[in-house]
Parts: C-alpha cells; sequence; structure tokens
C-alpha cells in the first residue's frame, strides 16, 4: 500500500521535473531562433527595401518573452513561464493577418503545431487541452482574418512561410502518428474525427477552387487574346490602308510632272497646282495627317504643305531607303520623340515611262496608335489593359492606362516576355501574393511592332477569392460542427471504459472485491461481464499461486546453479584450449593438459592414454597426481577391452563412467590411487580414429553425470586435437630438419667442387683500386667469421692502433660459403646499426647472387657435355663399318678430353 501511495507522487515529481527542463529548453531555443529570425529579417530589409518592420518588431517581442521563460524555468518558476511563452504566442497571432496577408491557412495551422506541442511538453494534460483547443479557435479567426480584412500593403513574401508551415506539419504529423497509440480512446477518437473531416474540406476546397482558378484562367486567356488580335488586326488593317491610299495618291500625274521639271526651270503653275494637291490629301483627315511632302531621289523635300519641311532631306531613313530599294510603300518608326512623336508613310511617284521620280510622303500624328489601341470592338474587363510596344528598341507607342509612360522606353517587359517575336502567353509572377500579371504578346505582320493585353492576377482570380471566403467559412462551421460531435462520441464511448479502468485501478490496490456495474448489451457491456469473471477467477487463483511460485523458485534456482556451472565449465574448457594450443612439444604438452585439467576443474587424477602402434595397449604418458607419476615411472599400461573404464573407452570410443555407489557401483581397488571414488573416461578422437583416452577421476561419489559428458567431451575434443596437432608439428619438423640437411651437403659439396676448380676466390677493394684473390687473405677476424658463422665487430678500442673493422659472413641458406670484411676509413669510426643492416643485407644479395651463378655455370658444364656426347654420338652413327666406328671413337674422345691418348680394343672370344 505504501508503494501505490508514494509512487504516483514521485511520478508527478518527475512529470513536473521534465516539464521544467522542456520550459527551459524551449524558451531558449525559441528565443535564439526568433532573434536569428528578427536580424535575418532586417538584414533582409535593408538589402531589399520590404519594409517589414511589423514583423521585425513582432520577432522581438516573442524572443524576449522566450528568453524570459527559460529563466522563470530556472528559477522554479516552469508553469507561469510555459503559460507566458504560450499565451504571448496566442496574443501575436491576432497580428498575423495584418502583417502577412495572404498566409491565413499557413500561419493558422502553424498556431496550432506550435501551440499543441509547446504545451504537450511544458503543461499539464488538463491545460494542454485548453491551449490546443485554444490554438485551433485563433487559428480558424486567423484564417477569417486573413480573408475579410483589407489589404494593408505591408509586403512579405508568403512562399517562405509556405515552406515552414509543409515541413513543421510533416514532422508534427509524423509525431502524431508514432505517438497514436498512446493516445487515450477519447483522443483518438477525437483526432480520428478531426482528421477524417480536415480532410475531406481540404480536398474539396482544393478541388474547387483548383477548377475554379482554371476557368477564369481560361476565360482571361481567351479575353486578353481575342483583344490582342482585334487590336492588331486594326493596326495592320490602318497600316495597309495607308499604304494602298498613298500609292493611289502617288500615281497622280501632276505629281510626276512637277517632280520631272529641272529645279530652276518649274513652272509656277505646276506648282500650285501640286501643292493644292497635297492640301487636297491632307484635308481628307486633317486631325492626325500634318503634312504631305514630295521628295526627290536624292532624299530632298521639293515641296510640302509644311513650309519650314522644304530643304530637308530623308535621304539617311531607313524608310526612305527601303522605298527606293523595294520600290513599295513603307512606313517609318516613331520619329521626333519625345516632344512631337510622329509617323511617316512613303511611296514611291512614277513617271508615264515606269520611272521613279521621287517620293510622295504622308506625315501621321503618331497619337493615331494611340486612338487605334484605345478604340476596341469588344468591352474590356476590370483591369484590362492593351500596350503597343516597337519590339526592336522597346519603346511604348500607346497604353490604355499609363499614358504618361507613352513614347518611352520599357525595358522591363524584357523581362517578362524575352522573345516578343513570337505569340506568347503565360502569368507573370508578382512581388507578392496576387500581384502576378497575365499577359498575352502578339507581334505585328506589317510592322515591327507588338501588341501586349495584360490583366491583374487580383483582378482574374476576384470571383475565385470570393468563392474561396465563401468556402473558409463553411469549412470553419463543419469543422466545429465535428469537434462538437466528436466530443460527445468521445465522451459516451469512453464513459464506461472509464468505469471498468477505475474498477481495474482498485484491483491493483488489492480489491479483488470490486465489481463493474456495466448492464449494457454492446461490446463494453460484454467487456464489463468478462472483467468480473476475470476478477472472480482472479480471487481463485491467487489462494494457490503462491505455493507454485516457491515450487518455481526452487526450480530456477537449481536450473540457475546448474547453468553456472556448466558456464564455468565452458569458460574453463576455453581457457584450457588457449594453454595447450600454444605448446606444439608433446613432451611438454601432456604433462601440461593434465595439471591444467587437474587444477580448473579440481580432479584427483588426471590421466592422459595414447594407443601404442599395435593399437592394443593404452599406455599412460602424462598424470598430474603423484600416484599417476609412480604409475607414469613403472610404464603403466592397459589392455584394450571392457575390463576397465580406460580399455572400454579405448575399444569402442564411447566415454564411460565408473562410481562406487548405485545399482552399478564399481570398486577401485589402485593402490596408487586409493581415494577415487569416481572416475570418467572420454576417448580422444581425431577423424573418428581413438588415439588415446582422458582418465579423470574424483574424490566425491557421484561426481560425474551424463551432462558432464557432454561438456567435458568438448574438452576431450580440444585435447586430441592439440595432441594430434603436436604430432604432426614434431613430424615436420625432423622432416624439415632431414631435408635442411641434404640440401646443405649437396650445396656444401657443389661448392667445394666449384672453388676446387675456380682460380679466383675473392676480391680485395680499397681506395687505390681493386684485385681478383687467387689465395685466402689469413686474418683472424675472417677465420672467426668462417669457424663460427656470426657477425664480427672490431672496434678500434678493441684493436689499438687499427681501423674499425666489420666481417660479415655469406650463407646460403644454413651453409657458410664466405666472409665480407669491411675496414674504416678512420680509428674513430663506430658501426652503427643501420651499417651493420645494411651490409648484413648486402652479404644476404651476394650469397644470393653467388648461388645464382654456380647454379649457371652448372647449368652450361652439364649442357656442354650432353651437347658434346650428342655430337660424338651422332658421328659414330654416321659409321657404317666396324673400322670406322672405332676409329670415330677414339677420335673424339681424345678431342674431348684435350687430345688425350685414347685406345680402344676389343676383347678376344675363344671359341667353345
Amino acid at each position: 500500500m505504501i508503494t501505490g501511495e508514494t509512487k504516483p507522487f514521485f511520478d508527478e515529481q518527475q512529470q513536473a521535473a521534465r516539464r521544467a527542463r522542456n520550459t527551459y529548453r524551449i524558451g531558449l531555443w525559441n528565443g535564439i531562433l526568433f532573434t536569428l529570425i528578427a536580424i535575418a529579417s532586417t538584414i533582409s530589409t535593408i538589402q531589399t527595401g520590404l519594409y517589414v518592420f511589423g514583423g521585425i518588431a513582432l520577432a522581438i517581442v516573442v524572443a524576449a518573452v522566450s528568453f524570459v521563460a527559460a529563466n522563470l524555468a530556472q528559477k522554479g518558476k516552469a508553469p507561469l513561464g510555459s503559460a507566458l511563452l504560450v499565451g504571448t504566442i496566442l496574443a501575436s497571432s491576432f497580428t498575423l493577418p495584418i502583417i502577412a496577408k495572404g498566409q491565413g491557412i499557413a500561419l493558422a495551422f502553424l498556431i496550432v503545431v506550435i501551440v499543441s506541442s509547446i504545451s504537450y511538453l511544458t503543461l499539464t494534460s488538463r491545460w494542454t487541452i485548453y491551449a490546443t483547443l485554444a490554438s485551433i479557435l485563433i487559428g480558424f479567426l486567423t484564417i477569417i482574418a486573413d480573408f475579410f480584412l483589407p489589404d494593408f500593403g505591408i509586403p512579405n513574401d508568403p512562399q517562405f512561410t509556405y515552406v515552414i508551415s509543409a515541413i513543421a506539419g510533416s514532422i508534427y504529423l509524423l509525431a502524431l502518428i508514432r505517438r497514436f497509440r498512446d493516445f487515450s480512446l477519447r483522443a483518438k477518437i477525437i483526432a480520428s474525427f478531426l482528421a477524417i473531416t480536415l480532410l475531406l474540406i481540404f480536398g474539396l476546397s482544393v478541388y474547387t477552387n483548383t477548377v475554379t482558378r482554371d476557368i477564369l484562367t481560361q476565360q482571361a486567356e481567351s479575353t486578353l487574346s481575342t483583344l490582342a488580335i482585334e487590336t492588331g488586326q486594326r493596326i495592320d488593317q490602318f497600316i495597309l490602308s495607308q499604304f494602298d491610299i498613298i500609292k493611289m495618291e502617288a500615281q497622280q500625274p501632276l505629281l510626276a510632272q512637277f517632280l520631272q521639271q529641272s529645279l530652276f526651270s518649274r513652272n509656277e503653275e505646276l506648282e500650285s497646282a501640286a501643292i493644292k494637291t497635297l492640301l487636297t490629301f491632307v484635308r481628307k483627315n486633317p486631325v492626325f495627317i500634318q503634312s504631305y511632302a514630295l521628295l526627290d531621289m536624292s532624299g530632298k523635300v521639293v515641296l510640302s504643305t509644311n513650309p519650314a519641311q522644304i530643304g530637308t532631306s530623308d535621304a539617311q531613313t531607313e524608310y526612305f531607303r527601303l522605298a527606293v530599294l523595294k520600290q513599295e510603300p513603307q512606313l517609318s518608326s516613331i520619329a521626333n520623340l519625345p516632344d512631337e512623336p510622329v509617323l511617316y508613310f512613303i511611296s514611291p511617284i512614277r513617271a508615264e515611262s515606269g520611272l521613279i521620280v521621287g517620293m510622295l510622303r504622308a506625315e501621321y500624328n503618331a497619337v493615331i496608335l494611340e486612338y487605334l489601341v484605345n478604340t476596341p470592338s469588344v468591352q474590356r474587363e476590370s483591369g484590362q489593359r492593351t500596350i503597343l510596344i516597337e519590339s526592336s528598341t522597346l519603346i511604348k507607342l500607346a497604353d490604355t492606362q499609363q499614358f504618361d509612360t507613352i513614347y518611352h522606353p520599357f525595358p522591363e517587359i524584357s523581362t517578362l516576355l524575352p522573345d516578343l517575336s513570337t505569340p506568347t502567353t503565360l502569368m507573370a509572377p508578382g512581388k507578392q501574393r496576387g500581384q502576378g500579371l497575365f499577359l498575352v504578346s502578339l507581334p505585328l505582320s506589317t510592322n515591327p511592332w507588338v501588341v501586349i493585353a495584360s490583366q491583374p492576377e487580383n483582378t482574374i482570380y476576384a470571383q475565385a477569392d470570393r468563392q474561396a471566403r465563401t468556402l473558409v467559412l463553411f469549412s470553419i462551421a463543419l469543422t466545429a460542427f465535428a469537434l462538437l460531435v466528436a466530443l460527445l462520441t468521445a465522451q459516451f464511448i469512453s464513459r464506461p471504459i472509464a468505469s471498468l479502468v477505475a474498477v481495474a485501478q482498485k484491483i491493483i490496490l488489492g480489491d479483488l472485491h470490486a465489481r463493474s456495474d456495466i448492464n449494457t448489451d454492446d461490446e463494453v457491456g460484454k467487456l464489463g461481464r468478462v472483467f468480473n469473471q476475470m476478477t472472480a477467477q482472479l480471487s481463485q487463483t491467487l489462494a494457490s499461486l503462491e505455493q507454485r511460485i516457491q515450487e518455481r523458485t526452487a526450480q530456477l534456482q537449481a536450473t540457475s546453479q546448474q547453468s553456472e556451472q556448466r558456464a564455468r565449465q565452458l569458460q574453463s574448457i576455453a581457457d584450457i584450449s588457449k594453454i595447450i594450443t600454444r605448446e606444439q612439444n608433446l613432451e611438454k604438452l601432456l604433462p601440461l593438459i593434465a595439471e591444467t585439467v587437474s587444477e580448473r576443474f579440481g580432479y584427483y587424477h588426471v590421466g592422459i592414454f595414447l594407443l601404442d602402434e599395435t593399437r592394443r595397449t593404452a599406455v599412460l604418458q602424462a598424470s598430474n597426481s603423484p600416484g599417476g607419476q609412480k604409475m607414469l615411472a613403472s610404464g603403466h599400461k592397459l589392455s584394450l577391452g571392457t575390463s576397465s573404464i580406460v580399455g572400454y573407452a579405448a575399444l569402442t570410443g564411447k566415454p564411460r563412467i565408473a562410481l562406487d555407489v548405485g545399482e552399478d557401483a564399481v570398486f577401485f581397488n589402485n593402490p596408487h590411487l586409493p581415494e577415487t571414488r569416481s572416475e570418467m573416461a572420454l576417448p580422444l578422437v581425431v577423424r573418428s580414429v581413438v588415439i588415446g583416452v582422458l582418465d579423470m577421476q574424483s574424490k566425491q561419489a557421484n561426481a560425474f553425470t551424463q551432462e558432464d559428458i557432454e561438456i567435458l567431451s568438448i574438452l576431450a575434443d580440444q585435447v586430441a586435437i592439440a595432441i594430434e596437432n603436436a604430432r604432426l608439428f614434431a613430424q615436420n619438423q625432423a622432416a624439415l630438419q632431414e631435408t635442411q640437411a641434404i640440401v646443405q651437403s649437396f650445396v656444401r659439396q657443389e661448392w667445394a667442387a666449384l672453388t676446387s676448380r675456380q682460380t679466383t676466390i675473392g676480391y680485395l677493394h680499397t681506395n687505390l683500386g681493386g684485385q681478383s684473390l687467387t689465395s685466402p687473405i689469413q686474418l683472424e677476424e675472417i677465420e672467426q667469421a668462417l669457424r663460427k658463422g656470426n657477425i664480427i665487430k672490431k672496434e678500434s678500442k678493441t684493436t689499438p692502433n687499427a681501423n674499425p673493422v666489420l666481417v660479415v659472413p655469406l650463407k646460403i641458406g644454413e651453409q657458410l660459403v664466405g666472409a665480407i670484411r669491411i675496414q674504416a676509413p678512420n680509428p674513430q669510426h663506430s658501426w652503427s646499426t643501420e651499417e651493420i643492416n645494411l651490409v648484413r643485407s648486402i652479404a644476404d644479395r651476394v650469397g644470393l647472387a653467388l648461388d645464382n651463378a654456380r647454379l649457371v655455370a652448372s647449368s652450361q658444364r652439364r649442357a656442354a657435355k650432353e651437347r658434346a656426347i650428342g655430337e660424338i654420338s651422332a658421328k659414330i652413327s654416321a659409321a657404317t663399318d666396324m673400322d670406322a666406328i672405332l676409329k670415330t671413337a677414339a677420335q673424339e674422345i681424345g678431342r674431348v678430353l684435350s687430345e688425350a691418348d685414347v685406345v680402344i680394343q676389343l676383347k678376344q672370344f675363344e671359341d667353345e
């Protein structure tokens, strides 16, 4: 009972300490995070010029409160610090729809995630529920405010918020999924209701909004394309019609006649008639036509309705050169910018012979383009705008909205539309959400001009935004209704289960008479009845439980002791295996095994028997006990058979135990081992062949069991392998020594034969030069090195008035064949280890090279001998009679043996 009372108090203390630590850590890290956000926002404001002072101030406030919460937690006021932190986050959430317009859903989700997470880690379960419900309510209010409050124009970037919301939401959902099974039944029901409702609402909202925006996008694209096409066609039509008109006007004969006259002999009446004709052309559209002029073939204005233009030249203009080159009407670019922008239509004038004699030029006020662009055949929707741009210079020629920017460069269009030569439709993103621009560009077919029709994103999707607001209200109402239903359902389902939990707690505290009073017929009622039956059965079971526990405890103790003994035996076997595997000498190995086994297992006597060559007798080879030593000295051995357990194990290859008690009691009568009361013999088997027996005897009765045989058989196998390895090692060593002796004898014979034939037996090298040695140098250190086979080192301190000497023997394998003597250049020299090792390495290489040279010389001699025998055999085989054969054989043998006298005599045989 005491444990049951103190444990909850101890758990509550632990939980309070955990919440205090979490409050301190969350406050500290949250303060650091919002401090960094404030710094980053300040830097971004300075660099971009987007003054988000509201967000910076909010980040500073949250950071300050976070540090205060961490300080309160450190001072033992963690609940106050946590409440302050959560309250600040909830209160600051009301400002988010103002400073972060267009981010209501993402911000609401972040509010719920952050507040519920902090509450779960720092507050009690009751206050966690309150804080979470408050965060959900404020989240709903944030979404409503974001949709219905006006945009105050505070710049913000929603992409960062969406990314953070997605990351935080993913982590939050993963945490919920991992901890879902730990939630209470009520929490699981509420979470499931909300999850299903929110998923359905979110899916429906996304689908509806996507479909609506797609429809509005298609409508906007269709309307803007129609507007651009209609405007472009109207401008193209105007240009083509003016081409036809000026071309027809240029066919007036009077104009050609005037231009054909000489400059100094022009008829005044003809000139007057020509000017009247030009004035007639002007009067047909006096609003936009400013003048008409005649140009000669040099581009000079010779006659104009505007006298100020007479004498000026258009020779360098692009439209004049094209008109002369193509002999067709041309249109100029906007001229006289930006004060008096005009357009020039020009057409060649031909004489009766068809020869071009000049040009007719019509000057139009460029305002006519503005008139054409602002006269649509269809009504423009809200926000729609039409712009005419010259593609080569990006000069704005007309604009339906910003009139003050006409005839000025419009370079930003190249960013929105990099390629103006092809029709393009795109949605250009804006700096803020909803500030994008839908663009449709259409190049004209008559001139390098581009018509651009545009409409702001917010006007296109205004209907979608209104629909989204309605969906948000509907979603909030539906979510609130689902939450209410979830609470009622959870309460209805969890109340009887809570009653069962209360009964179970009473039973845990020892009240086995507690019973459930649930009388319903559903699954919970059945569970209550089964619970009552289980309690009754539990009362009966507890009556006999103590006795069964005592019996089980005794069995476990016995089993534990046996397991500990087996573990000690296995550890001893492992230790013995490590010890015996280090020894490879059989004579040392066997006593080591006997001593180690006896020491580790505490046996009175341990003996090792090995089978002799006849495999009929097991001979004792090693023992640890004094009696065993006496038996070993007397050459104790046993015949294979059933007369002894050692003989039985050696014969059958099976282990055997002998005890002095029980039905199969054995009387031990070995005078050398009088204290034996138990004996076990284990066969030593290698590759299914018995090589001996491991005999172990104890002073205790019943010292060995069948389990001991299973364990100690592992030891016997290790001992058998060690003995066999020692035998094989001894055999290999003997074979190796024999082989080395044969090789050394052969090498010695070969070198003896070589030195007997070799006149040069060494080489002497000094600073004055070198010479071959034909006789040995009789020096004590050389004789000593050749006699002992060791390195001889003489220092100046051991031999005064003499330079230090180093003698290194030359060896081929183990055969000594010579020596290298080195005398230092000065008496103070001391032979270092590096020098000695260097000379030793050189001596090894010299010995190897000498032996290789000997082998090569031997091979050459053998080859020469075989070659001579082959030549003699060939010549003898070539002879056909006996005299020739004998003669050839004698001559060839004499030649080969350096002109030796050779006699070949056949034996005389007598007739029988």
